[in-house]
């Protein structure tokens, strides 16, 4: 998924300049270019609601951009991240407010993970683009599984409080 990002990316002319279009790693090479930083890195298409055969439990980071939009997939997301973050790792998710759909997403995830933060003030060059505009990216982690208020086997009543919330 996240070299198929980076080739729509390059196709777009998203980059800055020809020279940082050539140097960032051919969409098939992204796991290798961290590997040779010493460093496993699995990507892998998984689709939230039917999981996947990505093994539960075995990533120490889960990286997210741009996920949060539609609100009618919280949970979803919020029981994959858990299922396959490692019970000391941590998820950096990226997303804009989206007409509320981040705050909505930060309230969910609260029932999920014991430590959620959001933040505006991480980077200074994407601060100097953004700041004042409604789409400025902010910057969430999600951590501590073992500290969840919750049963990942029974969130019915969960679920139902998160679809109160999202149609009021």
């Amino acid at each position: 998924v996240l070299g198929a990002n980076a080739a729509l990316n390059k196709e777009a002319g998203a980059f800055a300049d020809e020279e940082e279009a050539r140097e960032a790693p051919a969409p098939d090479d992204w796991a290798g270019a961290a590997g040779r930083g010493g460093c496993h890195v699995q990507t892998a298409f998984l689709d939230w609601l039917a999981g996947g055969s990505v093994e539960e439990g075995c990533f120490d980071v889960i990286l997210c951009a741009d996920c949060v939009y539609n609100v009618e997939l919280h949970i979803p997301l919020l029981k994959t991240l858990r299922r396959f973050l490692r019970p000391d790792g941590k998820v950096i998710l990226i997303a804009s407010p989206r007409a509320g759909s981040l705050y909505v997403f930060l309230s969910a995830a609260r029932g999920f993970f014991g430590s959620v933060t959001c933040t505006v003030d991480y980077d200074d060059v994407v601060s100097s683009k953004f700041r004042g505009q409604k789409c400025f990216p902010q910057l969430v982690t999600l951590e501590s599984l073992e500290c969840n208020r919750f049963d990942t086997d029974d969130l019915s009543i969960f679920e139902d409080e998160h679809s109160k919330r999202r149609d009021s």
